[in-house]
């Protein structure tokens, strides 16, 4: 992405490309999602943990809109581009402003826009097979 814009800021072609720049080579896609299924039907293992922290804590437990299912999946990745490590994460988790019956997801991850889709539409197919 960013030798994408440096091209199209300097498109001569004398100027070097950002091959050499910490994390240029690797990919950073964000997309705004309505998954076709809720994120328990998915994720079923969710609604479980959900249902223990209830049943533990009780009144304790201080919850949004009665139902909505908050959550953050992060997968923490280390990746190699041009001999360093870099630290990227998968992340899905709901939209702040989006409820459980919404089903509109945030997601992230250090693959290609083709790649992050692919991802989510696996994702998508396996929901569909649960």
């Amino acid at each position: 992405m960013l030798n994408h814009v440096w091209e199209l800021i300097h498109p001569d072609d004398d100027v070097p490309a950002l091959v050499n720049l910490p994390g240029a080579m690797v990919h950073a896609t964000t997309a705004v999602v309505t998954l076709s299924e809720p994120c328990t039907r998915i994720l079923p293992v969710l609604a479980t943990i959900r249902d223990a922290a209830r049943s533990s804590l009780g009144a304790r437990l201080v919850e949004g809109v009665k139902g909505d299912l908050k959550f953050r999946l992060e997968i923490p990745l280390r990746i190699a581009a041009g001999g360093m490590t870099l630290d990227r994460s998968i992340v899905i988790e709901p939209r702040f402003t989006a409820t459980s019956a919404d089903r509109i997801h945030y997601t992230s991850s250090p693959l290609t826009s083709m790649q992050h889709f692919a991802m989510l539409e696996s994702i998508e197919e396996v929901a569909g097979r649960a």
